[in-house]
């Protein structure tokens, strides 16, 4: 199983590294596309003048129409710069989501790997929940966060049930045994890594998520296992959407 990678291990830095280094060159080509505009703009208006000494030009309309040509060339590059400028931004959202959904994933095969007798599967949450939220800061949508929240409180339920169904074993006890004590949790990774391809194939909407992260609360808030006290953004959430969000 591939190990997750955690915040200053060289694979994390490594990706670091690679999204800045394709971040400088995007960066360089806008500038020199700018640079670009600004020089063919500036030889156009030493040929128009060129040609007006030529041919005796009449000066009196012959300016008017270079002050004209060079706003209409400014009004161009600003539309090309910033046109330019979206789209960089976009390729930049996309490369930090492609890094931490990638590394989410790494996470969840980490999780799924942990050996119950040289470790407890709590101590494989903090790096899961790092991913989970570098995941959700790349993603413009509350729903999103909201949903990976709901799955995070989900995990916890399972891998305290898995906590308490191993306590009693022992390297003697069966495989079965050993099944059945991390099956819990074993079924929420590949229920959530499942889920979470699905959204990365865009084919889980947010009204989907919405209605799971509604489902997996009530069935904690049955266990007592919801956490009562609900940040603020998630409150403004709830407010906004509970005129959307079919409750159970």
């Amino acid at each position: 199983m591939a190990a997750a990678h955690s915040i200053g291990s060289p694979e994390f830095d490594c990706n670091r590294a690679e999204d800045a280094s394709v971040r400088f060159v995007h960066m360089t080509n806008r500038k020199l596309k700018l640079g670009a505009i600004c020089c063919g703009t500036v030889a156009v208006l030493l040929g128009l003048v060129a040609l007006g000494v030529e041919f005796g030009s009449d000066w009196s309309t012959f300016i008017p129409d270079i002050i004209i040509g060079v706003v209409g060339a400014a009004i161009i590059g600003v539309l090309i710069s910033t046109s330019d400028r979206r789209m960089q931004e976009q390729r930049e959202r996309l490369s930090d989501r492609r890094i931490a959904y990638n590394a989410l994933l790494d996470a969840l095969s980490d999780l799924r790997s942990f050996s119950m007798y040289a470790e407890r599967a709590s101590d494989k949450l903090p790096v899961l929940v790092t991913r989970m939220i570098q995941l959700a800061e790349t993603v413009d949508s509350q729903v999103f966060a909201v949903w990976l929240e709901a799955e995070r409180q989900l995990c916890l339920s399972a891998t305290m049930k898995v906590t308490e169904l191993s306590a009693p074993l022992d390297p003697e006890s069966t495989v079965d045994e050993h099944i059945a004590a991390v099956k819990p949790l074993m079924e929420w990774i590949g229920e959530f890594a499942n889920n979470i391809r699905y959204w990365q194939l865009g084919k889980l909407t947010e009204p989907e998520m919405a209605e799971q992260a509604k489902r997996i609360e009530t069935l904690l808030r049955a266990r007592n296992q919801w956490r009562s006290s609900p940040l603020p953004w998630r409150k403004e959430f709830d407010t906004q959407s509970d005129s959307k969000v079919p409750t159970e």
